[in-house]
């Protein structure tokens, strides 16, 4: 009977320590599998966006005003300056299979503020030739008015940088917009008085053109924001021509304003969620 419970002791301790080693085999099996990493999916880059843009910028125009009274005929350089406001929607889409390419259209609606020094250097003679004036015979006009402008655009993208949920690329694009000026104001600058003299006489004053405009930009995401600053060179189109009809001290007078800008150039900022 002892001989037994020997024999089955053994037994029962062979059977455990196999148990153990099975157990211990089992587990360094599975350190020595190589770990497979977690590879987060990229968060996709199209959707509808909404957003703002503010721009500074500059340019060059031309000014001509033309009556029947003699020292009325005038030719001015322009140099305005510009801020706007834009808020804008559209949507973006990347087509590449490495998803680094890509475009998006966007419409706009904005608002601002143009002022524009405009140099009385020259003559409109009856020939509608263009006259320099004598030296020490120039002075300058300052006028300014609202900006109204509907736009669209469209841009080609290239990322060239992603980590996790920021991406850092770049964009070219053309855009096109129509401008309405409200609020026109006007007065010489060492005649300040002359300002309710111009709103007196001049009441057709609203000035109208056209925009084409390349541009340039880098931008920014991090996850669905999305920040971009760009340049953009505006080619105006088109000329405003304003009619006025008042009676003077001495006679009627009928004049004409003819606004022409020739470009601006502006620097932006904005500011889009992605939805």
């Amino acid at each position: 009977m002892k001989k037994l419970t020997l024999i089955s002791l053994a037994l029962a301790s062979f059977l455990v320590a196999q148990e153990t080693s099975d157990v211990i085999l089992e587990a360094t099996k599975e350190e020595s599998k190589p770990q497979s990493l977690e590879i987060k999916p990229l968060t996709s880059k199209n959707g509808f966006l909404v957003g703002v843009e503010l721009g500074l910028g500059g340019g060059s125009g031309e000014l001509k005003t033309q009556e029947n009274y003699s020292i009325g005929n005038v030719f001015l350089n322009s140099k305005p300056f510009i801020f706007n406001g834009k808020i804008f929607t559209g949507y973006q889409r990347y087509f590449s299979q490495d998803n680094k390419m890509g475009y998006n259209a966007k419409v706009s609606f904005g608002s601002g503020y143009n002022i524009r020094t405009d140099d009385y250097s020259h003559n409109v003679l009856p020939t509608g030739d263009i006259e320099k004036l004598p030296y020490g015979n120039e002075y300058n006009f300052k006028n300014s008015y609202v900006p109204l402008s509907f736009g669209i655009e469209a841009n080609f993208l290239y990322d060239f940088w992603e980590k996790g949920e920021q991406v850092l690329g770049a964009s070219i694009g053309l855009g096109y917009s129509f401008v309405y000026g409200i609020n026109t104001e006007m007065y010489m600058v060492n005649q300040p008085e002359s300002r309710e003299i111009f709103d007196k006489y001049f009441t057709d004053k609203n000035i109208y053109y056209s925009l084409i405009s390349p541009k340039i930009a880098l931008h920014y995401y991090y996850g669905k924001h999305q920040v971009e600053l760009g340049f953009s060179f505006d080619k105006a189109l088109g000329e405003s021509v304003n009619k006025n009809s008042y009676v003077s001290a001495t006679e009627n007078i009928d004049n004409t304003i003819t606004t022409k800008p020739n470009y601006f150039y502006t620097f932006s900022l904005s500011y889009a969620y992605r939805f």
